[in-house]
């Protein structure tokens, strides 16, 4: 799975294909990550080449300044956990920030989306 969502890299061209590397949660501290890597399309990633940008998320975390309102919650709880991949989490939050409104999900051939 990933997430379509076209972004101006810099470099004169756009990058669509974002892919989750990476999650990671400390129930102790009640934190998570995600990091996800942009490619240019979902072709380039199967080519095999590698990401364009490198972007974490740590969690929780506000979305529009310190107001109480807009934090998010770590996610990676284990009661979430409990019927679902941390995958699927990290995806579902993703599309919850600013960054990724809009994002559309993208599944790999033959893939369900289960959340």
């Amino acid at each position: 799975m990933a997430l379509r969502k076209s972004v101006d890299t810099g470099f004169g061209f756009n990058a669509e294909y974002w892919r989750v590397e990476e999650v990671l949660f400390n129930r102790r501290s009640n934190t998570g990550s995600i990091t996800v890597g942009l490619y240019y399309n979902r072709a380039s990633k199967e080519g095999g080449s590698d990401s364009l940008k490198i972007e974490s998320w740590s969690f929780p975390r506000y979305t529009s300044g310190r107001d109480p309102e807009s934090v998010i919650e770590n996610p990676f709880t284990i009661e979430a956990l409990e019927g679902t991949s941390a995958l699927v989490i990290a995806y579902e939050t993703l599309k919850l920030l600013p960054e990724f409104e809009g994002a559309e999900d993208v599944l790999e051939p033959g893939q369900v989306y289960k959340t």
